[in-house]
């Protein structure tokens, strides 16, 4: 296989097709090196609306030189791809992983768009303490998060617009990368971030690196920022579980409320159900059992605009609780909500009820 060949693969084929014909082209090992090399110089001779496919096809592949030829594809095309696909997403196998190491490293360091966010959640799901990097590599990845932290304190600090959003998402991933790397440069430049302006999230990740690494309290003003930011509180609850730091939150700012309400409208906005937020939600109710609460919307959306107000539930919670971790009821039939919206929560809790003991049935019955 040769770059013509591989260009002429990638000219003539669909994109449906991609992953029969790319799992079908051969690299001779004698040849790594010019393959390498002509991918480097000629890489702008190819489709790149295709090329997001080829590298997801590839990433997932598990041949070796099929594999490493995907991670030059990667550096040699980052910085002209429209879009990446989400191979962060994609389980990969330790070995493979630690193939993908340096590769990941090089593009990380000299990349600062939108595929540094695919990158670094790369790492975060495999690796996120960095445990199978080399020193070298240990040391080039905390050197490459100490610049990233730099210029982007510099470029908010400085900026007279708005910031982008795709700014924060980088420093959200940056601040993330950065908890586990104990090096004293990064400690010092987190410290510098105290007086920053930050959106919702960033905040939560740039609280995570401080409470894991003890640098310095949290400002009782960022609590209250992030108490009236609906999706940066579900966010700052499921990173406090997942470190264990439920307690960190003064006991005034735990609302399981906002929560539920978090948790609600994120369900709907998955794809197989409404595929975005409603347009309206609001809570109309609770229903107690026990320590455990269930909370009642009614939530609009033009995509069942007929239907008027839906009744929604969230739940089940422990009462008092900041986590955003939940019994497995979160539902909604779409349907119209009535008078006797109760009710309706009730059967909503009966048929969810019936349809965990049918699946633990069916495994008793396969145990």
């Amino acid at each position: 296989m040769n770059f013509d060949n591989f260009k002429q693969l990638i000219d003539e084929t669909d994109i449906g097709d991609l992953f029969d014909k790319v799992n079908d082209f051969e690299i001779n090992d004698s040849e790594m090196n010019k393959w390498i090399d002509d991918i480097f110089d000629r890489s702008d001779e190819l489709d790149i609306n295709k090329m997001p496919y080829v590298l997801d096809t590839l990433y997932r592949s598990d041949d070796k030189l099929k594999f490493m030829s995907f991670c030059m594809l990667f550096e040699a095309t980052f910085n002209n791809l429209p879009f990446i696909t989400r191979l962060e997403d994609v389980q990969i196998y330790k070995a493979k992983y630690q193939m993908f190491i340096e590769t990941l490293i090089t593009v990380f360091d000299n990349a600062y768009d939108g595929i540094v966010d695919c990158l670094a959640a790369i790492v975060l799901n495999n690796d996120p303490k960095g445990e199978l990097f080399t020193k070298e590599q240990y040391d080039t990845l905390a050197n490459s998060i100490n610049t990233k932290l730099s210029v982007l304190k510099k470029y908010i600090t400085e900026s007279k617009q708005d910031i982008p959003i795709s700014v924060y998402e980088t420093l959200e991933m940056v601040f993330d990368l950065a908890t586990y790397i104990h090096n004293d440069d990064t400690i010092e430049l987190l410290r510098r971030f105290d007086n920053v302006k930050l959106n919702g999230n960033a905040r939560v990740f740039y609280i995570k690196a401080l409470l894991v690494n003890n640098i310095m309290s949290i400002k009782s003003s960022w609590w209250e920022e992030l108490f009236n930011d609906k999706q940066a509180y579900q966010t700052l609850a499921r990173m406090l579980t997942g470190i264990e730091a439920e307690n960190t939150i003064p006991k005034k700012n735990v609302d399981t409320e906002k929560l539920a309400e978090a948790v609600m409208i994120d369900w709907l906005s998955y794809p197989t159900e409404l595929g975005k937020t409603p347009d309206t939600i609001s809570l109309v109710g609770t229903i107690e059992k026990e320590d455990l609460i269930f909370y009642i919307y009614k939530f609009t959306s033009d995509k069942f605009a007929d239907k008027g107000e839906m009744i929604g539930l969230s739940g089940a919670f422990v009462k008092d609780s900041i986590t955003v971790s939940e019994a497995g009821f979160v539902f909604s039939k779409f349907e119209t909500i009535t008078d006797d919206y109760k009710k309706q929560a009730e059967d909503i809790i009966e048929l969810i009820a019936n349809h965990w003991k049918e699946k633990l049935e069916e495994i008793d019955k396969k145990a």
